[in-house]
């Protein structure tokens, strides 16, 4: 792919709120997804790219993610207005239970590596009981995670150092 892109749930919520007639033109391809990552393929023509997203469709499902290709611009065009608009519709959802704070910002993960750097970024964020969202250039391992943190607490300070250090520590 000449670019990898991810949202995850959290972002997408969000958007059914801001863009919900957008988003309902993607509603049955996204419903239920805890992530998603699109790929976007430019190739010599048109029947190449159609092929390179076919092959890659075929290879995300052998290997157990649900994968299809999307043709419809306009349903692409809706992934990309999500993915534009992840950290405005993250930094705009604040409550009085906190905010979606970006301080584990553009972590930088080998492509090769992210699953198994997610898989122990949630064992780590299931000791600290948050929501996090993430989105970011899956393809160049390059993803901003936001913590959902109430900046009220007198521990968040402390919080927001250790789980820095923590994370940044696995990234490295």
């Amino acid at each position: 792919p000449s670019s990898l892109e991810a949202y995850d749930n959290h972002i997408l919520a969000l958007a059914r709120t801001q863009y919900h007639d957008d988003v309902a033109k993607i509603d049955k391809q996204v419903s239920g997804a805890e992530v998603v990552i699109f790929a976007e393929f430019t190739a010599r023509d048109q029947r190449h790219a159609d092929h390179l997203a076919h092959v890659y469709c075929e290879l995300m499902s052998r290997s157990g993610f649900e994968a299809f290709y999307i043709k419809d611009k306009d349903q692409a065009a809706v992934h990309w207005k999500i993915r534009r608009a992840s950290f405005a519709l993250l930094q705009k959802n604040s409550s009085e239970q906190g905010r979606f704070l970006p301080f584990i910002e553009d972590v930088a993960i080998n492509p090769a590596y992210f699953g198994e750097f997610i898989a122990a970024l949630e064992l780590i964020l299931a000791e600290y009981d948050m929501k996090v969202a993430f989105a970011g250039h899956v393809g160049e391992g390059n993803v901003r995670f936001m913590p959902h943190i109430n900046l009220e607490s007198h521990a968040t300070p402390q919080l927001i150092f250790g789980l820095e250090k923590r994370v940044n520590d696995l990234a490295y």
